[in-house]
């Protein structure tokens, strides 16, 4: 099948299955598991509510409605010694008798990727990207090696395996949700590339729907230059590059182009990150 075909198909399949899932009762605390595995449901961590309340919330208070974005979150379900995980931060910001708050490195990233971690003696765990960053931070480029057939990752998970080894506990499943669109209830990540190891002409095409609402509609690519419609929105050739975009540049209901163009010799791939409220 042509692939820019596929790629349309295969959006307007994940958006109808994400449909069905939330009519079905409404979310589980591990929505991930009921969806397509590039779409996530966006659910408000309970932890958060009850910091506040007891007064244990970081930084002052202003954690964490001043500062994240993103963030997949679980529970250990089990107390947490927090020696047994301080030594996977590479920086601390904060820190009492009951939580550490800081940064971790994802791993194969440099330090300009590192994420950050939130941990409580309770058994939460909150991995995030700062608000001032494009929600599109959050997909594990490494991981992704070919757009049409390998699963979807976020780099909130590779973390949260290091921090469940630390602590001795399985793989955890995570939740997800945006702390700057609070009415936001579903997230939907998109990629494409070939994965190859010579230089690459690729190009998907993409309509959202109509009938959700979005709140961001962010790019990441690694070794390409993006367009959308012709139009060359950032990339490069050398690193990895993220951005928003409009919806003067993205429309509902409008099927567009996006391409990415690469001479580099090494694999390359590019994608889109829809945060958005569902009906």
């Amino acid at each position: 099948m042509n692939p820019k075909l596929t790629k349309t198909l295969l959006l307007a399949a994940a958006a109808l299955l994400g449909v069905i899932a939330a009519s079905l009762g409404g979310f589980t605390a591990s929505p991930a598991t009921a969806r397509p595995d590039n779409i996530f449901s966006l659910i408000a961590p309970p932890f958060v509510t009850t910091a506040h309340a007891q007064g244990e919330a970081p930084l002052g208070g202003s954690f964490p409605d001043d500062e994240v974005g993103i963030a997949g979150y679980f529970n250990a379900g089990v107390a947490i010694d927090l020696n047994d995980v301080v030594g996977l931060f590479t920086t601390i910001e904060d820190q009492t008798a009951d939580y550490i708050l800081g940064s971790m490195t994802v791993p194969g990233y440099g330090s300009n990727d590192d994420i950050h971690v939130y941990i409580h003696t309770s058994g939460w765990v909150m991995i995030y990207y700062r608000n001032s960053e494009p929600t599109s931070k959050i997909f594990d480029n490494l991981a992704y090696g070919n757009g049409l057939s390998s699963p979807v990752v976020t780099r909130c998970e590779p973390v949260g395996d290091n921090i469940a080894v630390a602590i001795g506990i399985a793989s955890p499943v995570l939740s997800y949700y945006h702390f700057s669109f609070p009415n936001a209830n579903t997230m939907m990540l998109i990629a494409d590339g070939d994965g190859d190891t010579g230089g690459v002409d690729d190009n998907f095409e993409v309509q959202i729907p109509g009938t959700n609402t979005y709140f961001e509609r962010s790019w990441w690519a690694y070794r390409f230059d993006f367009y959308v419609n012709g139009v060359f929105i950032g990339g490069g050739s050398s690193g990895w590059y993220k951005g928003t975009l409009t919806s003067a540049q993205l429309p509902a209901d409008t099927l567009h182009s996006i391409s990415m163009d690469s001479s580099n010799t090494s694999a390359s791939n590019a994608g889109l990150v829809l945060i958005y409220l569902e009906p």
